[in-house]
């Protein structure tokens, strides 16, 4: 695997993906410009429900992780300004051409439409949702837990799109499936801890 400090030092561009930012990409892109993040907001309720359906997280957990990845974007908020393009999630699943062209025109390529719409045909949710199920991990929630018990870090995402087995679910990332999807107690949970921010993007 290239070192970031490789990646910082070569002319490519290189593509991470993470939902929590280690301290050293922090430290490197307070001082390093060529460092851009593209941050996708969706509503905390589907997040929660998104853990609960794909890692089996009990409710406790998967707010843990959001207050986690809130505060990733507390520091997006307030630190690599003009280096942040913020994207709805909704248009991510709705507008994935003006997605795609978002994304182009923030990192200052130009695309053809050809090169467009190749991109959308691979990347669509439809798309994503048979890659997702093309390979099966027995007991994968049971070896996720043994292995984060024992310290171990486990991946069973693949490689080129970092999409986890069964990553996309039946209903294919609907908005608003927490509606049906979580129980009255868990969402008064999610609107105690997280409030107004449940469905406020973040505006850098």
């Amino acid at each position: 695997m290239t070192s970031l400090t490789a990646m910082a030092s070569d002319d490519q561009y290189y593509v991470l993906k993470s939902h929590f930012l280690p301290d050293v990409i922090r430290e490197r892109a307070e001082s390093d410009p060529r460092f851009e993040f593209v941050y996708v907001c969706r509503d905390i309720r589907d997040v929660v429900y998104s853990m609960k359906l794909k890692f089996n997280f009990s409710l406790s957990r998967a707010l843990a992780r959001v207050g986690d990845a809130l505060t990733v974007e507390s520091w997006l908020t307030n630190g690599p300004r003009g280096r942040v393009l913020t994207q709805d999630y909704e248009v991510l699943l709705t507008d994935l051409r003006r997605a795609v062209q978002e994304v182009a025109d923030f990192v200052g390529v130009k695309l053809t439409a050809d090169t467009v719409d190749a991109l959308v045909a691979e990347l669509n949710i439809d798309a994503a949702f048979q890659k997702s199920r093309s390979r099966r991990v027995p007991l994968e929630h049971w070896r996720r837990r043994a292995n984060r018990l024992l310290g171990r870090q486990v991946q069973f995402a693949d490689k080129e799109l970092m999409l986890h087995p069964q990553h996309v679910s039946k209903h294919k990332g609907k908005i608003g499936a927490w509606a049906t999807g979580l129980d009255a107690h868990e969402v008064a949970a999610i609107e105690a801890r997280f409030g107004d921010r449940i469905t406020k993007g973040f505006h850098g």
